[in-house]
């Protein structure tokens, strides 16, 4: 008989395979230019609530075993990075609760025709949240009721060429989300770009023209389809600098299981660069599902840095799942609104503003967001399978600090809020975050730590608040090339 088990080391074999075999597989110099490193970490965690309730708090001592390994390569053919770390938990008081788990990031770009064709094979296994709704942790310790293995996993063979007129870029997909749970649906995803640019003077006008296509598929629920063409006319300004206009058509909204060009739209936008360190876009438009704006500002310095992002677009769970993860990895918002595999569409509103900055022996970032799903399109309706609440908005901040007391000790601390709003009901949640650790080198190779961490889930109605305090003694052990 085959289990949830069976199936999900299965995915995480096929992941690693996309992740790591199939480059090896094609680089006979597949020895050459390699940085390997591999090592284990031991930890010791208390945590005096294990279940994440709000009353009949069990307390737990917790055992970990880590052992992780990580590959860098980057030469003419192939290109790697893949991290990959196995945790075994062991319970003092409950070995029913002991449990494995596994965590792989990896991205491989493989040149097979020059640099014209390529393929690019990136994997990740994680975990994800059930339902948001309930008590949840960010780490497998505790509350591991409301978490599930997920393993992500795409393949894209991509052509780049220069041609007469511009140059051509066409890309295909094939991604897939997998869940141990069985209750929570999994995810393909497929799609095909076709984009031509134009040449860019350094002054004058410019064009591009695209066609996108993306199929998502649910292992119940009906498929969400999105299509959109459009061509866009743009005038430099200066090198870095230029103003754009863009109309096209894309498929309906409202029809999510049926693509088609039928919805026409426009945008404009602006691209601005005052200087080497700032970088500045905006855009205004009106799509098929009402109006629709963007904005980046970039600024750099020798010590630190500034982004500002706010972007709107039409997506599913998955979609911003992959891109988030696997497509784009970049100012990485953990997912606490949608129940994971969650079958519908949405327009994603997304803000995000960070700073950094490294002076050589302290290190301190800060992070404000919001996240807003509005104007929800279920592929099932209505979906009455699952009652999990969907969250319609969150926002927050976080900030962190690490200073470099001395040649062997390093100390940190970090902070984070979030509140969140529901969908269908007045609920609102606080969630607090507090962590204060220290890191002491022992030597080359070998290192000690101890965290402390407190964490709070404030629900103003229905289940999910808690508090816990965790502290985590760890030994760790690793060699590199």
């Amino acid at each position: 008989m085959v289990t949830a088990a069976d199936n999900a080391r299965r995915r995480l074999a096929s992941a690693v395979a996309v992740g790591l075999v199939a480059p090896l597989a094609a680089s006979p110099a597949w020895g050459q230019a390699v940085d390997l490193g591999y090592g284990v970490t031991v930890g010791q965690t208390y945590t005096d609530n294990v279940n994440l309730t709000n009353d009949n708090e069990d307390d737990e001592w917790v055992t970990s075993v880590s052992p992780q390994f990580d590959l860098l390569k980057d030469s003419g053919r192939v290109q790697a990075d893949i991290s990959y770390t196995f945790q075994a938990l062991f319970y003092a008081n409950d070995d029913d609760r002991d449990q494995q788990y596994h965590e792989l990031d990896a991205r491989t770009t493989t040149f097979l025709v020059g640099e014209s064709v390529f393929l690019e094979a990136d994997a990740n296994a994680s975990q994800a949240i059930v339902d948001p709704g309930e008590s949840f942790s960010n780490n497998n310790i505790s509350g591991a009721q409301n978490r599930t293995d997920q393993t992500a996993w795409l393949v894209a063979p991509n052509v780049e060429r220069e041609l007469g007129i511009g140059d051509l870029l066409v890309r295909y997909e094939h991604a897939e989300i997998n869940y141990d749970d069985s209750d929570v649906q999994d995810t393909q995803a497929r799609s095909f770009d076709f984009t031509l640019d134009g040449p860019r003077p350094d002054s004058g006008l410019w064009w591009e023209t695209a066609v996108e296509y993306e199929r998502v598929e649910f292992d119940v629920s009906r498929a969400a389809e999105f299509q959109d063409g459009y061509l866009r006319l743009g005038y430099q300004l200066e090198p870095g600098s230029s103003l754009w206009a863009q109309g096209g058509y894309e498929s309906n909204y409202e029809d999510i299981s049926e693509a088609g060009f039928e919805e026409p739209y426009w945008e404009v936008g602006v691209e601005l660069e005052p200087g080497a360190r700032q970088r500045f876009e905006a855009n205004y438009g009106q799509r098929d599902y009402g109006d629709t704006y963007g904005l980046t500002y970039e600024y750099s310095v020798a010590k630190g840095e500034i982004r500002v992002s706010y972007t709107e677009q039409a997506t599913t769970t998955a979609r911003d799942f992959l891109n988030r993860r696997l497509r784009a990895p970049d100012d990485n918002i953990d997912d606490t609104l949608d129940p994971a595999g969650a079958p519908e569409v949405f327009v994603l509103k997304r803000l995000v503003a960070r700073a950094n900055w490294d002076t050589g022996r302290t290190r301190f970032n800060v992070r404000v967001y919001s996240d807003e799903r509005s104007d929800r399109q279920f592929s099932e309706v209505p979906p009455d399978d699952d009652q999990r609440l969907r969250g319609e908005e969150s926002w927050g901040g976080n900030a962190g600090i690490r200073w470099q007391a001395g040649r062997r000790t390093s100390i940190g601390t970090s902070a984070e809020f979030t509140r969140r709003k529901f969908e269908r009901t007045d609920r609102e949640d606080d969630l607090i975050q507090l962590a204060a650790n220290i890191a002491y080198q022992l030597g080359r190779r070998t290192a000690l730590g101890l965290v402390y961490e407190y964490t709070e889930q404030d629900a103003d109605e229905g289940s999910g608040g808690y508090t816990e305090n965790r502290v985590t003694l760890t030994a760790s052990w690793y060699l590199a090339d």
